[in-house]
This record gives C-alpha cells, structure tokens and sequence, in this order.
C-alpha cells in the first residue's frame, strides 16, 4: 500500500473555490480508478484556509496511475492561482489494524 497525505493552504478568500474542487477530485479519484482505495479530505477546525488529505493506493503503479491521470493533471491546474502552499509525503503501509 502506499500513503500519500498532503497539505494545503490556500490564499485568502480561495477557500470555497479549492474546497469544492478537491472533493470534486477526491470523488473522481475513487470513482475512476480502481487501485485508489481511500482519498479522504479534512479541513483544519481553526483555519479554513488549511486542508489535509489522507490517500491510499493499491501499489506503487496505482499511484503513478493517479498522477499520470488526466483529471489529475487537470485538477494541478485549476487550482494553482488558489494555493499558498503544499506540502505532500510519502509512505508505505507496514502494519493495519
């Protein structure tokens, strides 16, 4: 399994805009491709403008799959005049409970 989380900030006043295109996107992403597992989307309690997302993947070629896709590519465009900030890591599941 790979685990993929991300954080974003948004620029002030964006933060409808990008909310409603990344569950757009995360709905997509489940819907669309079959390897993708989870893509779950908070939102901080304290600060609207900052999202976190949780991701899993089948595999490591699930994942190139997801970036490769073209709802993916199309999903990096539209939100660029909205984001601050992104900060991603990477991970490979271990152990689940």
């Amino acid at each position: 399994m790979q685990i993929v989380t991300v954080k974003y900030a948004t620029k002030p006043g964006c933060e409808g805009l990008f909310r409603e295109r990344i569950l757009r996107h995360a709905a997509t992403s489940v819907a669309n491709e079959e390897n993708c597992q989870r893509f779950d989307v908070s939102i901080d309690p304290d600060d609207s403008s900052r999202f976190f997302l949780y991701e899993v993947y089948q595999d490591e070629a699930a994942l190139h799959d997801h970036h490769e896709s073209d709802h993916f590519k199309a999903f990096k465009v539209d939100i660029v005049p909205w984001v601050a900030s992104r900060e991603a890591k990477y991970y490979r599941r271990i152990s689940a409970a």
